[in-house]
Order: structure tokens, then sequence, then C-alpha cells
């Protein structure tokens, strides 16, 4: 009785994740933690794992970090006296896969790069047939899969697009095997799709831009399915959203702003539709602030400013909800800066210079918050010296000299100190 009190908690926490609801998240996967206490040890780890990817959907990195180190510990122990043993396996890598996945995001690339390569290691060894593997050939596949995208992500972040490639191709390959021989299942063609647009994004940074292209375009048909199929999945919807919003950037890149704002306002169209169901929904919250960034952008590069201001105020209201939150976010408050960032050219568009230099000097003051934060990373003050000599520069047009020093002083010393 207990082991199903367990499964329908966890099942119900899992269904709070796939919405995007990442407090609820993390409610249900404390209590999921509780009921597996009263389980067995197994349970207690696969709660363990799911409690710190919780938290860290919802930002918390440092309990997320204690729930990846006790399950990693878990998983060691287990292994120690079980070799063989399955769940102790899948809560090592999973731990890997967790931590790692912090020190990403914290910019923290060689220890990310450490951890992922274990993961990968582990994950490839399972490939090969053992008499005595308790999961099928195609679990072990789904189980490589992954790796590979984690170790993906890392070398996009750190712009290697020659392993990057390497990755997300290997990714790739292995979804189009599992595709083929189980298309419907819902989850292989969410993560064939995830492939395509990993192996895109490498493709771009290498040049390859019509491969990209070619790559993108391949992503767009499995999510306009899986949305159509699963519309309150919103790990399907942000997939497609990312498919569409890779290859608008790329046209961008390419020139063809046209182009890019088709597939911009199509992201921002399905994003938007969520919402409007979820208005409390932090994570579509902010991925309706990124989507009306990229409209609004696109249309101030097509010099249509009065098309633009919509999103952009829009993208910038958002954003001012988003760090109104009781948990600091790095992210949101750096969108919020690109938003001021936006509304500058809006305003230099317009030919409001008053309206630029408020704007510009609404960046700098969130930069700079930012930039004070114990966690802050190189990104973020090499961000803040650009905002203060892009102020610098709208001062000096404006034949404002003794300001346009005193920023361009302010931009030179925090070079200085990013170093």
């Amino acid at each position: 009785m207990d082991r199903q009190f367990f499964e329908l908690s966890l099942a119900r926490a899992w269904s709070f994740r796939r919405q995007g609801n990442a407090p609820k998240a993390v409610e249900y996967a404390k209590k999921t933690l509780e009921i597996a206490h009263k389980t067995d040890p197994e349970c207690v780890m696969i709660a363990l794992e799911f409690l710190g990817s919780s938290y860290e959907t919802a930002g918390d990195f440092d309990n997320a970090f204690q729930c990846y180190a006790r399950t990693l510990e878990t998983g060691e122990k287990i292994l120690r006296h079980y070799p063989d043993d399955i769940m102790g396996e899948i809560a090592l890598c999973s731990a890997y896969a967790g931590l790692a996945g912090i020190d990403l995001k914290l910019q923290r690339y060689e220890r990310a790069e450490i951890l992922y390569k274990k993961l990968y290691d582990r994950s490839f060894k399972r490939l090969i047939p053992r008499q005595c593997d308790p999961l099928p050939m195609k679990e072990n596949k789904r189980f490589h899969a992954q790796s590979c995208s984690h170790i993906c992500d890392l070398y996009l972040a750190t712009e290697n697009g020659t392993q990057a490639i390497k990755y997300s191709h290997e990714f790739n390959l292995i979804m189009l095997e599992l595709f083929e021989h189980d298309g419907l299942d819902p989850e292989i063609r969410s993560r064939l799709l995830t492939s395509y647009v990993q192996h895109g994004r490498a493709l771009e940074l290498t040049g390859r831009y019509q491969e990209a292209i070619n790559c993108f375009d391949a992503a767009l048909p499995l999510g306009e399915v899986l949305i159509a199929e699963y519309p309150d999945v919103y790990e399907f919807t942000e997939g497609f959203l990312s498919s569409l919003q890779s290859s608008g950037d790329l046209l961008s890149v390419l020139g063809n702003h046209a182009g890019a704002l088709v597939r911009y306002e199509k992201g921002y169209v399905m994003v938007k539709g969520f919402f409007n169901k979820n208005l409390n929904d932090e994570t579509a919250k902010f991925n309706l602030a990124v989507a009306a960034c990229k409209v609004g952008g696109a249309y101030i590069y097509l010099n249509e400013p009065e098309l633009a201001f919509p999103y952009l105020a829009e993208e910038n209201r958002l954003y001012l909800e988003l760090v109104r939150e009781p948990s600091f976010k790095a992210e949101f408050y750096f969108g919020l800066s690109i938003s001021y960032a936006n509304l500058v050219l809006y305003y230099q568009q317009k030919r409001d210079m008053a309206g630029a230099k408020n704007s510009a000097h609404k960046r700098c003051d969130v930069l700079s918050s930012l930039a004070e934060k114990p966690s802050a990373n190189r990104k973020y003050k090499l961000a803040l010296k650009e905002s203060f000599l892009a102020l610098a520069k709208i001062y000096r047009n404006d034949n404002d000299h003794l300001s346009a020093k005193l920023f361009t002083d302010r931009a030179s010393a925090i070079h200085i100190s990013a170093i």
C-alpha cells in the first residue's frame, strides 16, 4: 500500500512539472519523499533525485545540489554491494547529470565537463549487451542518448562547435533509430526534436548554416504534431518553441529578418495561448517574455518601431513581474536588462533621446544590482561594462561629453575587475 501511495504522489508531482508549475512540483516532491521514507530505499532514491530536479527547475540550486549529492551517495552505496543493480546505476547517473547541470548553469564549465563525461562513459557501457541486463536495450539507448544531449549542452554553452557536433550527431542517430522502431512514443518524438535542434545549433556554430536550417526545419513538424496531441504538456510546447526560435535566430543572423519574424510570431502565439490558461506559471511567463522580445526585436530590425512597441512593452512588463518574485533568478534580471536595451533601440528609431537615455539608465541599474550579487559571473559584469559604454555613446551623441566620460570611466573600472 505504501508503494502505491508513493507512485501516486510521484505521478502528481510529475504532472505539475509537466505543466511547468515548479513551486507545486517541489511541494509534492517533498510529500513524495516523506512517503518514500516509509516505503523502501529505492523509493527514497527516486524521490531524492526528483526533488533535486524540481528544486533545480525552481531555481533553488543550493537545495538541488544537496538532493543530488544525497542521491549520488545512495547510488554509490548500492553499487558497492550490488554492482549490477539498475536502480543504483540510474541514481548515480541522475546525480551526475543533476550536479553537472547546476555547474553548467553557474558557468563552472570544467566541473560540469568532468561529471558529464563520467555520465557519458557509464551510459555508453550500457550499450554493450550483457547476459543479466535488467533493462531492454531500447531503454539503454534512451539513457545514452540523454547523456549525449547533456554533454552537447555543455559544448554549445562554451561554443565548442566541433565537440558539440560530435555529441549532437550521436544523439540524433540514436533517436532516429528509436523513432524508426517506436515512432508513436511521444517521449521519443520529443527527444528526436531536441536532437535536431541541438545538432542544428552545433552546425550553426561552425558556419554550416544551410545544414543547420535543414535540422531546424526537420524539428518543426515533430513539434507541431506533439503540441496538437498533447497541448497541456508544457515540455513539448517548450521543445517546439526552441525549434522555432533557433530557426528564427539563424535566419536573423543571415539577414532574413522577415523569415525570422514569421517563426518568432508563431512561437509567440503558441506560448501566449498556454500562458493565458496558466497565468501564474512562472516558466510560461518567462518564455512569453522571451517570445515577445524575439518578435519586437525582429520588427526593430525591419525598422517598424510602431509594430515593435507592443511586444517590447509586454516583454518589459513581464520581466518586471518576474523580478518581483520572492526567489532570486539571475536570468530574470538579465532578461529585464535586455528588455531595456530593446527599448533604447525603439526610442532611438523614434528619435526620442530622452526615452533612450531613461531606458539606458534603467538597464545600467538592473545590471549593476545583478553584478553586485555574490554569484555574479563574468557574463553579467561584462554586460554591465557594455551598458555603461552604450550610455556613454548616447551622451556623446547628445554633446554631453562630461556625462559620456563619467560612464566611460565606470565601464573601464568594470573591465579591470572582470578580468
